[in-house]
């Protein structure tokens, strides 16, 4: 029996798991390349959704603090650069604003 789980970084279902040395089940994603183990996935990760609050911000519908929230979720993972090019701009502007912090 197979069980597939979203990714809790990027919300893909393309999602591979196997069975630790210890007995504890480790998944990763094929899209974003992250790995986690059960217990972190219920307890220690708290998943965010990327895609809605992209949808959310395209239509206006996120306050100061979702937007903050949404461009430093996507610098974090890199996403921010591979959008369609407002996105970096903004995610830049941000950045150069103080208001989200870039990964060194």
């Amino acid at each position: 029996m197979t069980l597939h789980k979203d990714c809790p970084y990027c919300n893909s279902l393309d999602t591979w798991l196997t069975l630790g040395s210890t007995g504890i089940v480790y998944y990763g994603c094929r899209v974003c390349k992250g790995q986690w183990d059960n217990i972190d996935l219920t307890s220690k990760q708290k998943q965010y959704d990327e895609v809605g609050a992209i949808m959310a911000y395209e239509s206006g519908e996120l306050d100061k603090d979702g937007c903050i929230e949404l461009f430093q979720h996507l610098v974090d993972n890199g996403h921010a650069w591979s959008l369609q090019g407002s996105y970096g701009r903004t995610a830049r502007a941000l950045i150069d604003a103080g208001y989200v912090t870039e990964k060194k």
